[in-house]
């Protein structure tokens, strides 16, 4: 999934809406415990934007886009909801997904 609002409609509380939905859309299904992303590292606007609404950093990865001919970091946020808890540091979190998917 994808979210953005184009600029002309920004700072009107679109994305603030659809933050909210997504959270009453997870907020249904009791075994959704936590929600992450990812943001390139120059979108200061889009990681001020999660953290307002309480994401938290959690790791930053060296190279993870590629953008005509350049590499840049992705900031990965999360948050946890349904009564969920670090149970694990996202490090390991991360290697349990990735060995799920090999």
């Amino acid at each position: 999934m994808t979210l953005g609002v184009i600029d002309e409609f920004r700072k009107k509380g679109i994305g603030k809406i659809l933050i909210d939905r997504l959270y009453e859309e997870c907020q249904q299904y009791s075994e959704i415990k936590f929600i992450y992303l990812h943001v390139i590292s120059y979108n200061e606007a889009a990681i001020r934007f999660y953290e307002k609404n309480a994401f938290k950093l959690l790791e930053t990865i060296d190279n993870y886009y590629h953008i005509e001919n350049n590499t840049y970091q992705a900031k990965v946020l999360g948050i946890y909801i349904n009564g969920g808890q670090e149970q694990q540091s996202w490090g390991q979190w991360m290697k349990r997904i990735c060995l799920l998917y090999t």
